[in-house]
């Protein structure tokens, strides 16, 4: 039986059992110290988007009580921390996941992280702006105006219900 690595890759993200004939072929390897992606953390949640708009996939990690890290992809497949070229300053938020949509309908995917539900710690909306001024803006309200953990979300200006749309990968 051939199948492709595609093909594997979307059994495998589907959650679909391969054929037994397959895992016995399948291997995989380690490769986060040659590509720069082997910084420790306590990941919660990780996608993989084209955040910078130049074709290559990008890395986003959600840590709890650490940084969260944006991974650049370079045209050799590497990564490099764009984390604060991208300013995304460190913060102490519990962060338990991430979803990525085009959250203002401009085009380009937006970055939401989930924290875990502690009070003074909102969720955070970042809407992508690295084609315009290089970096992603952060469009939560401040701590010190929430009132309660569930309820710590303020829709920015840009977003209307109406209109938003959200893409799964």
């Amino acid at each position: 039986m051939h199948i492709s690595k595609r093909d594997v890759a979307a059994l495998v993200a589907l959650g679909l059992t391969l054929p037994a004939e397959l895992h016995a072929q399948m291997t995989f390897l380690n490769q986060a110290l040659q590509t720069g992606t082997d910084d420790p953390s306590f990941g919660r949640g990780a996608a993989m988007v084209d955040i910078d708009g130049d074709g290559l996939l990008d890395i986003i990690a959600a840590n709890d009580n650490m940084p969260n890290f944006f991974f650049r992809q370079k045209p050799d497949h590497t990564f490099e921390d764009a984390t604060a070229a991208w300013g995304i300053a460190f913060d102490d938020r519990q962060t338990w996941g991430v979803l990525v949509a085009d959250f203002d309908n401009d085009g380009d995917p937006d970055v939401y992280f989930v924290v875990g539900g502690f009070p003074g710690q909102p969720n955070q909306l970042l809407r992508n702006d690295i084609s315009t001024s290089g970096v992603l803006t952060d469009s939560v309200r401040p701590p010190e105006t929430a009132t309660t953990p569930c309820a710590t979300l303020a829709a920015p200006r840009w977003i209307t219900t109406s209109t938003a749309t959200l893409t799964s990968f």
